[in-house]
């Protein structure tokens, strides 16, 4: 991955400024829905485009760092990110560049947070399974996974009762936006702890199976899922509600540090394929 250069509005003369766009934005402008419009916003003009994001958001580990980044992989003729404040960015709206496209409302503000102090929490121990049939029902939630047409996070799984499959189920995009077609690996993003993307529409696998058992009449009580990937927690809450009562898994994943409470307090099992 090539990471965008950073700017600052001193290092461009009068005559620079007159040759490029100033695209305009904050983080929230950048999704997979908006990455192909950007890219044909950018190409019309025909020349090259500087991105200005807020300072507070254009920060290594933080998502609006990472959007920048895809943003960049699909427009190569964007130069670079100038991240400054709101006052700043409105003042070289008018500072005679060739072309300003702000798109949304130019009205952010570094708001104070305050945070709570952080608590370490502990991954469970999980148990490691070898039953040849938990490898069999893992490789077909693997199968399964290459019909996601997610590229941000596709996931695969397949839920299981008495040796029958019920419902299989990929991580699935709603918006139809294409974004396979982004030539970059989101794993080239490391994010902070706790920082999500909120970068797309689509639903996790476990989601797109629950409502697809819901649609059917199928009930999942007591059922088995086996899932490419550990749950988040908001997937885990759904299998608990759903009556899901064992989860079997291949990759581990970040809801290991948030889930491991939730799914022991309402007993259920988890377990990891052995490689």
């Amino acid at each position: 991955m090539k990471e965008l250069r950073t700017f600052t509005p001193e290092q461009f003369s009068q005559n620079e400024r007159s040759k490029l766009m100033l695209l305009v934005c904050d983080e929230t402008a950048i999704s997979c829905v908006s990455m192909r419009k950007l890219q044909e916003v950018v190409a019309a003009y025909g020349a090259g485009a500087v991105l200005v994001m807020p300072d507070y958001q254009y920060q290594r580990g933080l998502r609006g760092w990472a959007k920048a980044q895809i943003l960049a992989s699909i427009v190569d003729k964007l130069e670079g990110v100038m991240p400054v404040g709101y006052e700043a960015a409105k003042k070289e709206q008018g500072n005679n560049w060739a072309l300003v496209r702000i798109n949304g409302p130019v009205t952010w503000s570094k708001s104070e947070v305050i945070t709570p102090k952080q608590t370490e929490k502990t991954i469970p121990k999980i148990v490691e399974t070898k039953d040849p049939i938990d490898r069999v029902f893992i490789d077909k939630a693997k199968k399964v996974r290459e019909s996601s047409n997610c590229w941000l996070d596709p996931g695969g799984c397949v839920f299981v009762k008495d040796g029958e499959v019920l419902i299989e189920s990929c991580s699935t995009s709603f918006n139809q936006s294409k974004c396979r077609q982004i030539p970059i690996d989101f794993r080239e993003l490391p994010l902070n702890r706790g920082e999500r993307m909120f970068f797309c529409d689509s639903l996790h696998a476990e989601r797109v199976g629950i409502s697809k058992a819901a649609q059917r009449g199928i009930s999942l009580q007591d059922s088995t899922i086996y899932l490419t990937k550990f749950p988040c927690r908001p997937c885990a809450a759904s299998l608990i509600a759903s009556g899901v009562g064992e989860i079997i898994y291949e990759e581990d994943s970040y809801g290991l540090a948030e889930v491991g409470d939730l799914l022991e307090s309402n007993s259920v099992t988890v377990k990891k394929v052995a490689n």
